[in-house]
């Protein structure tokens, strides 16, 4: 399983509410939110706090089942946990299981891959550092925990 994602940026500072994509892909399924008419890019730091924190529960046992819908998007992922199992459909389609924690374990390198790019990187006056940082702090916890 892999998380990707992107940044639509032309050479000017990260912004809180910039536009970006997800791409999943796990075995032979590949979905992302990129390339669609009409467009399913969504405001990619809320779409990574809003992922971490749907996941963390899971993970945490508060919830059996998370649906993952882009921030100012129409993309969607339903994510369904059993024992130790995540489902991940996208519409009607299944694109597959893996163990809970190869699926946080695969989050959190997407995650800190994107956010170490320094084109990528946040001014600390952001509205959103602080839910960012503090979602990445509670899956690097639950990564710990899982393991």
């Amino acid at each position: 399983m892999r998380f990707e994602f992107s940044r639509h940026h032309d050479g000017a500072a990260a912004s809180s509410f910039d536009l970006g994509d997800l791409r999943l892909v796990l075995d032979s399924a590949d979905v992302s939110s990129a390339s669609h008419r009409p467009s399913r890019s969504m405001m990619i730091y809320l779409a990574i706090v809003h992922l971490v924190d749907g996941l963390s529960e899971l993970a945490e046992g508060h919830s059996s089942r998370f649906r993952f819908v882009g921030p100012d998007s129409s993309f969607s992922l339903d994510f369904r946990r059993k024992n130790d199992v995540l489902t991940v459909t996208a519409g009607n389609a299944l694109v597959g299981a893996v163990p809970m924690s190869d699926a946080l374990t695969a989050l959190l390198a997407g995650t800190t891959t994107f956010l170490t790019d320094p084109d990528n990187a946040l001014a600390a006056s952001e509205s959103v550092v602080e839910d960012l940082e503090a979602a990445v702090r509670r899956l690097r916890g639950v990564v710990g925990s899982s393991r």
